[in-house]
């Protein structure tokens, strides 16, 4: 829930509040007057609005003090706009021709906004993440808790340090980016394991190339409950998108705060894609782990080691829950004897009569083969009973053409399979 007040050249702007104006489409500078703030301010937010602040004092405001102040009224979030342009000369003057996102702080880390890799000039992006400390007049957004209360600002939240050049202080504002020293300040931040792990998709309405960052961290605190301060919902998701999301919680989060580290660990996350379309999955960042990292596909039984590569996935349009998750040991179905079964078994499409065919070697037992679309839905399951070098087993009819993954269950283990049904 929110209000938009107009105020005009002649309103007055409370010192705690951040605003947003619209300039002539022209280089222009902008002269602010007035005595510099000082100690205490106050503002006040209802349950469950939303309301855009901005750093009232002639210094960096240190964000982390501010949350911890501020968390009995708000939820331990801070939003920052980074804006990167306009879709096209014509349509900047409207938000729907924005092109920029939301990048995230929170008490455990900080996530750059959704932005695109390149546009159509090839012209290459990085990305600005919010450090420690807010800039002077940087404006940011925060939501009410179910109760809202006072939001207070004074000196104690305050820092020396320098803007833009330095390594925590960055204000947000259009044009192209500069590579950024993302590492957020190491008194607070520095002991807890984090995650950061980013996506690639292809937009296939305007043609580019985005770059989604979501983060997890892990203390033995939180849990995969609401932790204030540690879970961030993301509420600018897209039709292509990918988040955190938890059993009996429709948000979807951009951080997550759950338990301790531990090996045997697994935080599920959600797909979605548009179009049929490639991902690409990847560790944009990782501090206070020393494991290898895996996507790993519950549906197929397949682990994509992404510590040093990505993982590629072919999706097609739909919803991907209870598929996928981020994990630190690969799929028990694949963690014994999985190159011997892979190069054991074998699996392939009879086009011409219909059928899926598969061998094994001496040895290998086939207990189950079962046929899935690229949904995870099931589409046929075959048990097998009789020991043989082949079978030939029979497609549905109707079946349309289009890429499939098979599960060939034996008494060593499992083999998965893309196959492609002509």
């Amino acid at each position: 829930m929110s209000n938009w007040i107009r105020k005009g050249k002649d309103g007055t702007i409370p010192a705690t509040d951040g605003f947003i104006f619209k300039g002539p489409g022209d280089a222009q500078n902008y002269t602010f007057t007035g005595s510099p703030n000082d100690g205490e301010l106050t503002t006040n937010i209802g349950g469950g609005y939303w309301y855009l602040l901005g750093n009232p004092f002639s210094s960096s405001l240190n964000a982390l003090k501010f949350m911890q102040d501020n968390i009995g009224s708000i939820e331990g979030t801070l939003y920052f706009w980074d804006h990167v342009g306009e879709k096209d000369s014509t349509k900047g003057h409207y938000q729907s021709g924005y092109i920029g996102g939301y990048a995230t702080v929170n008490l455990s880390g900080e996530i750059a906004a959704y932005q695109y890799v390149s546009d159509q000039d090839n012209n290459e992006y990085t990305y600005k993440t919010p450090g420690t400390y807010i800039p002077v007049g940087q404006g940011f957004y925060v939501a009410g808790n179910s109760d809202g209360g006072t939001i207070k600002f004074d000196n104690s939240q305050r820092e020396f340090v320098e803007e833009d050049g330095g390594t925590n202080s960055i204000f947000f504002k259009s044009g192209k980016k500069k590579e950024k020293n993302t590492t957020a300040n190491e008194r607070y931040y520095n002991s807890l394991p984090i995650v950061k792990l980013g996506m690639n998709a292809l937009n296939q309405n305007d043609g580019k190339t985005y770059h989604r960052q979501i983060g997890v961290s892990f203390h033995e605190n939180n849990s995969f409950a609401y932790d204030n301060g540690y879970d961030s919902e993301m509420f600018d998701t897209r039709a292509t998108d990918f988040y955190w999301k938890f059993p009996e919680d429709d948000k979807n989060y951009v951080i997550a705060g759950v338990q301790a580290f531990s090996q045997e660990i697994e935080v599920p996350l959600e797909i979605v894609i548009e179009h049929t379309t490639d991902i690409s999955i990847m560790i944009d960042d990782v501090k206070n782990i020393d494991s290898n990292i895996y996507l790993i596909d519950k549906t197929t039984g397949i682990s994509h080691e992404i510590t040093e590569d990505n993982a590629h996935l072919s999706l097609e349009p739909g919803t991907y829950t209870d598929r996928f998750a981020l994990a630190f040991e690969p799929s028990a179905a694949l963690s014994v004897g999985t190159e011997i079964i892979n190069l054991s078994t074998n699996i392939y499409v009879d086009n011409k009569n219909h059928h899926l065919i598969v061998t094994k070697d001496d040895g290998i037992d086939i207990k189950k083969v079962v046929l899935y679309n690229v949904l995870g839905e099931t589409i046929s399951t075959w048990k097998i009973d009789e020991h043989a070098a082949s079978y030939e087993l029979e497609l549905k009819p109707g079946l349309p053409a289009g890429v499939y993954l098979s599960k060939i269950s034996t008494n060593r283990g499992e083999n998965n399979k893309k196959i492609i049904i002509e």
